[in-house]
């Protein structure tokens, strides 16, 4: 590892995976023999359970919003062809003048 850098790995163990981190502290060019480093480690499920919880959610959402397309679709396309004209009754006269013509 050269100075200033940082990363991450993913190592497989017996346990299952891990997530390793590691960064340099950057105190070697203030105190050259403080050449440290910082690692961290954690289990790879506990690192991503927020991102998967959140692409759960992402899911979620996608299927309720097709869902409700689906449903708005449904509705249009079953009352496009009521018209106006089909919810008013004619009048008497309108009538005698339809079958007068």
């Amino acid at each position: 590892m050269q100075g200033g850098q940082a990363g991450y790995f993913i190592a497989t163990m017996k346990g299952g995976s891990r997530i390793v981190g590691f960064a340099d502290t950057g105190l070697q060019q203030i105190y050259p023999s403080l050449a440290w480093f910082v690692v961290v480690s954690q289990d790879e499920r506990e690192a991503l359970a927020s991102v998967r919880t959140l692409g759960h959610f992402a899911i979620v959402m996608v299927v309720i919003g097709l869902l409700m397309v689906a449903v708005l679709a449904a509705y249009f396309l079953l009352h496009r062809k009521q018209e106006l004209a089909d919810i008013e009754t004619p009048t008497p006269e309108e009538q005698s003048r339809g079958q007068a013509a």
